[in-house]
């Protein structure tokens, strides 16, 4: 379908001034928090969708109706995480995105509910944005986590968003240790602790020196 007609198909199915129409070469990803047995009731939040290898990622709002919407979308499979105001962090589910289509959540498996109603914490990614004082993305920052000899660094996107894959729950250990470097700004140094790990996603602001 060519991008004419797919843009002529949205009009007249009435929902091109509903909501954004998925692009000829990407798709959209739609769900809800409702269904998720830690998501009671209405509330906001941040929703994040990643491939496995966390090489391509896309951040939306969880509306007051714990609704969202990832738009343009890469095709390929995606995990989709949530964290709602007042909630820890959460596995919401999986998508298969194909371009020029609209693909909803299939809702994680819920087994691992434990009998207190919590959930068995599950590796995950850790994720955010790096910034400047103003709160502008930076792009090019190195960004690297770990912990003893196992350390791993990646780049912040031209968004300012970066990435971490599978990483082990923080309550496991003493947590991680980040480093934050970025031409002409002051180097962050932290820990992510097990209550950072399960809050995300981490705004982190650099200062120039």
């Amino acid at each position: 379908m060519t991008a004419t007609q797919l843009l002529l198909s949205c009009v007249i199915a009435g929902i091109a001034m509903v909501s954004p129409c998925p692009a000829a070469d990407s798709g959209r990803i739609v769900g809800s928090t409702m269904p998720n047995p830690r998501a009671t009731g209405l509330r906001r939040g941040v929703a994040w969708a990643a491939t496995g290898d966390c090489r391509v990622f896309y951040r939306a709002v969880i509306d007051d109706h714990s609704r969202f919407a990832f738009d343009f979308v890469r095709p390929g499979s995606y995990t989709i995480w949530g964290v709602l105001d007042g909630f820890p962090r959460f596995l919401l589910g999986e998508a298969e995105v194909h371009a020029g289509e609209t693909s909803q959540v299939v809702l994680a498996d819920t087994s691992t509910q434990l009998d207190d109603g919590s959930v068995m914490e599950q590796s995950g990614p850790v994720y955010g944005r790096i910034l400047d004082t103003a709160g502008n993305p930076i792009s090019g920052a190195s960004v690297a986590m770990g912990k003893g000899r196992g350390w791993s660094v990646v780049e912040s996107r031209s968004d300012g968003q970066f990435a971490f894959c599978s990483v082990a729950p923080a309550g496991t250990s003493r947590g991680y240790n980040m480093v934050i470097k970025h031409q002409g700004d002051h180097a962050r140094r932290f820990r992510v602790t097990h209550e950072i790990w399960m809050s995300q996603p981490l705004d982190i602001k650099l200062e120039k020196r």
